[in-house]
């Protein structure tokens, strides 16, 4: 069994004797969410939306959850959001559709775009309205979380 020194927020060394290498730093408790930061999910995948829609209100992050394109544009109607999360596949209103609404709402929306396809039609009509990122499903806050810190960064910054 290797044992791993890793020093804790205090300065102080604190062991690992799981075999594990110590964590790597993934700039999640730096965040400082902003009162008022709000994000838009957007996905038909019910399970996966709540899912994700728990573990964002769990970082204290304010969330609104839909199911479908057509719901989103009637929320963004009547409220702002930071950050909008939008998957790419959905029946209906797909998230090509979707997002060209939302640009006609929002004239510079901060949209992540979502797929669990490697290849899609969709991914390129979408990469033309310039997201503010992809992501690849399925994936976790740790992958989230830089696009998060991103756009607080640019919030605060005044862009």
């Amino acid at each position: 069994m290797q044992v791993y020194s890793v020093l804790s927020d205090s300065g102080k060394k604190k062991k690992n004797y799981d075999g594990f290498p110590p964590p790597r730093d993934h700039g999640e408790k730096d965040i400082r969410i902003p009162p008022g930061f709000k994000i838009l999910l957007i996905d038909d995948d019910l399970d996966f939306l709540n899912a994700l829609e728990y573990r964002l209100k769990n970082k204290k992050i304010d969330v609104v959850a839909v199911g479908a394109g057509f719901d989103a544009i009637a929320v963004l109607e009547e409220d702002y959001f930071d950050l909008i999360l939008l998957d790419l596949k959905m029946p209906g209103m797909n998230g090509a559709e979707t997002f060209n609404q939302i640009k006609k709402i929002e004239s510079k929306p901060f949209v992540i775009v979502m797929t669990a396809y490697s290849e899609d039609k969709q991914e390129e009509a979408v990469k033309k309205l310039k997201p503010f990122g992809f992501l690849k499903k399925p994936f976790g806050l740790i992958d989230l979380m830089p696009y998060i810190k991103k756009r607080i960064k640019e919030e605060t910054n005044g862009n």
